[in-house]
């Protein structure tokens, strides 16, 4: 199996990169207003440090995320934490606002914010990116488990366009 990749949407960095140039504007108008006018002001300086922490945020939040399908492991990279669940121990697969949801037989979900899911589309039914991601690694898991001689999990929710229900 070769291995997959996929990070955060096209859509969130785009929005993502916008507010960083907003960001990084400000602090640098902040910081050059400070400066210019000669009295060092320290709430300009306070500014600026606000806003080069608000793009060291950004970038981790978004550029950062990651989830790598190995041929055992899902590896999931979070701005601030990183998983390893082996692909045999998947027993649940799911999406939600927060991103896509990976249970294990040990009753642990890792939650991996490359695929979030919107309230509006589950409502509509609607099929989008997080769907398509878990429908591959559903399928993935699904090869393992055969593989390994393991039952099918029958939690592994499949979200599938209407026309196909």
């Amino acid at each position: 199996m070769e291995v997959q990749e996929w990070r955060i949407g096209p859509v969130l960095k785009v929005g993502a990169l916008l507010t960083s140039l907003g960001f990084a504007t400000i602090g640098a108008l902040a910081m050059h207003d400070g400066l210019l006018d000669g009295t060092q002001d320290l709430d300009a300086v306070f500014f600026a440090v606000l806003m080069v922490l608000a793009l060291i945020t950004i970038y981790r939040m978004v550029w950062w995320p990651r989830m790598t399908l190995t041929g055992s492991e899902i590896l999931v990279r979070n701005p601030w934490r990183r998983y390893s669940v082996a692909v045999k121990d998947v027993v649940t697969l799911n999406t939600n606002p927060s991103g896509i949801l990976i249970g294990d037989r040990e009753g642990a979900t890792v939650v991996a914010w490359v695929g979030q899911k919107g309230t509006g589309a589950s409502w509509l039914g609607l099929t989008v990116r997080a769907d398509k991601i878990t429908e591959e690694l559903a399928t993935a898991v699904d090869e393992e488990h055969r593989r390994a001689g393991l039952p099918t999990p029958r939690t592994i929710r499949r979200y599938l366009p209407r026309a196909e229900e």
